[in-house]
């Protein structure tokens, strides 16, 4: 009887466990699912923002003001998460799911971060006011993505004929250089990580001699080849270096979630 007791104890035990993986498993399903919903709603608030590169000035009020309704729709479902995060009362569980979320936080900073410049002329991201916590190694991923997303402001602007808009350009890329390049990555994630955050940054002066070269050949070639054609001859370059920055992402947020992952496990 003894024996028999102890092996429906043991029973009993597993079945609690699994249980309980049951319940871990449907949650994490219920985050990715709504982080990546966040992900496409924001990459689509990218394409908006970039959209006021091809704009008249009297269509800019109403397109920014639509903007603005997507960034609240944005914040609505990142409360949505928060609460799916908080919904145990184990403050831990904000961490432990973070390998499943944090992407799309990345993803939107970036959008807020490009929207900024476009208004106020500089690249910057801000504390959420969604209560998801975004810890800095996120922060710098985004702000770093960002300066991809104003070297094709600055490409899509000069194809319109808004020519001023690479020197602001120009302007919000050299402020944010000279902001990473003081920076210790060293304590903010795990070594791997630390290496796809470096990788980014060091994308960073890539996209500002990129955006200089365009202005370059407008306003010293732009009187012995058309527009048309200057823009034609950087779109291969321009293309080239934007896979290369989507297979980084990628990369990373793989990089990421092993991390996670490996830290739980361990």
């Amino acid at each position: 009887n003894g024996q028999a007791m102890n092996k429906e104890d043991i029973l009993s035990s597993f079945q609690v466990y699994a249980q309980a993986i049951d319940r871990f498993n449907e949650r994490k399903e219920e985050i990715v699912i709504k982080s990546r919903r966040i992900n496409q709603d924001s990459k689509k608030l990218v394409y908006q923002v970039h959209r006021l590169t091809e704009l008249q000035e009297d269509q800019v009020p109403a397109h920014l003001e639509q903007i603005q309704q997507d960034i609240q729709a944005l914040q609505t479902l990142c409360s949505e998460l928060n609460e799916i995060l908080h919904r145990s009362g184990d403050p831990s569980d904000v961490w432990r799911f973070h390998f499943a979320y944090g992407g799309c936080l990345e993803e939107f900073n970036e959008a807020v971060a490009l929207l900024c410049f476009a208004r106020h002329d500089e690249i910057a991201v801000q504390e959420p006011p969604h209560g998801l916590p975004c810890p800095p190694a996120a922060f710098i991923g985004a702000l770093s993505d960002a300066t991809g997303e104003v070297r094709r402001w600055a490409a899509n602007a000069a194809a319109c004929g808004k020519h001023q808009e690479i020197q602001r350009a120009c302007g919000a890329l050299r402020n944010v250089r000279s902001l990473l390049s003081t920076l210790d990555l060293r304590g903010l994630s795990g070594p791997r990580y630390q290496k796809t955050l470096r990788e980014k940054m060091d994308r960073i002066p890539q996209h500002l001699q990129w955006v200089e070269k365009l202005g370059y050949d407008i306003h010293l070639r732009g009187s012995e080849r058309p527009i048309h054609l200057l823009m034609a001859s950087m779109s291969d370059v321009s293309g080239a270096a934007g896979n290369d920055e989507d297979e980084e992402e990628r990369r990373g947020s793989d990089v990421l979630g092993k991390r996670d992952v490996e830290g739980r496990g361990g």
